[in-house]
């Protein structure tokens, strides 16, 4: 005898209209719950295929399958008991996903976002007590991070050392020009044009290379001088009128010579035999022989 088809089962319609619902609803959500949706489309879809099957099959036949002696029921009800029973894995996981994707609510699983960890203790004993290595490593991280200077933004400069490094007047600095000119045996103008080139008349200049005040005297070369006070506008003029003096009779009162060496060192102009192949210093000589009314070098 044949068997009718079997009477669709309300529960399982039930459930196939709510999953439709969620589906439409958990399309328009995030990107997680929109492969929640497809994953419950694929569940449907699978549900709809097992009951496709038991129809076909009839009720009798899913109610006597797998009896003994029966050989040729058995596998196809095995087939839907294990199709079943990946549904119903896959509900559970997707269940877990939906509850992970939660705000506020705990799932098994890996959450979406991952949350914070707590700030070890300050104390280093009580961290290696409590998360071991990792623990010491970070306090001991945060020692040394305090022991570190903290960068700050300079204090703004007061207002005298802002004049007192601001370019001195010509007719300031003219009558010590005149009295270091004629100590040294030197033109007034000549000390003029090298303290213009060098500093611009700032007494307080300090150069890239360490040289520092009006003159621009390096250091060791002041101190040979006798200057004990490089930023003080006489002590520097008539130091760098001397270092001239100096310059001019180990080149035979060659001023071109001088003035190289002035720039890069008396070493160097012996060295090359002339000025130096150094575009700054080439530079340098031209623009104090243009000041003065010479001819500038070959």
């Amino acid at each position: 005898m044949v068997n009718s088809p079997p009477a669709a089962d309300p529960s399982l319609v039930r459930r196939t209209a709510l999953a439709c619902v969620m589906v439409a609803v958990l399309r328009a959500q995030s990107p997680q719950g929109s492969a929640a949706a497809v994953q419950r489309e694929s569940i449907l879809r699978q549900q709809q295929a097992i009951s496709a099957q038991a129809a076909a099959r009839g009720v009798g036949f899913i109610a006597t399958s797998g009896a003994a002696g029966d050989p040729g029921s058995a596998p196809p009800q095995t087939s839907i008991t294990a199709q079943i029973a990946s549904i119903q894995r896959q509900q559970a996981a997707l269940a877990r996903q939906t509850a992970s994707a939660r705000p506020g609510q705990e799932a098994p699983g890996t959450p979406l976002i991952p949350q914070s960890q707590p700030e070890p203790p300050a104390n280093p004993a009580e961290s290696e007590q409590q998360d071991g290595p990792l623990s010491a490593s970070l306090a001991r991280q945060r020692e040394s991070a305090a022991l570190q200077p903290r960068l700050s933004w300079p204090d703004p400069p007061e207002p005298a050392s802002l004049l007192a490094c601001a370019p001195l007047p010509l007719a300031t600095l003219a009558p010590i020009f005149d009295r270091a000119a004629s100590t040294y045996g030197l033109e007034s103008s000549l000390l003029r044009a090298v303290a213009r080139k060098e500093s611009a008349f700032q007494p307080c200049a300090i150069s890239r290379s360490g040289a520092m005040g009006l003159m621009q005297l390096m250091p060791e070369t002041a101190a040979t001088l006798g200057v004990t006070d490089p930023f003080d506008a006489e002590q520097s003029i008539f130091g760098g009128a001397r270092f001239l003096r100096f310059l001019l009779d180990r080149f035979q009162n060659d001023l071109t010579l001088a003035l190289s060496a002035y720039n890069a060192g008396p070493s160097r102009v012996e060295q090359y035999g002339g000025i130096p192949p150094i575009p700054e210093t080439q530079d340098y000589v031209s623009s104090i022989l243009r000041s003065l009314g010479k001819p500038a070098p070959d």
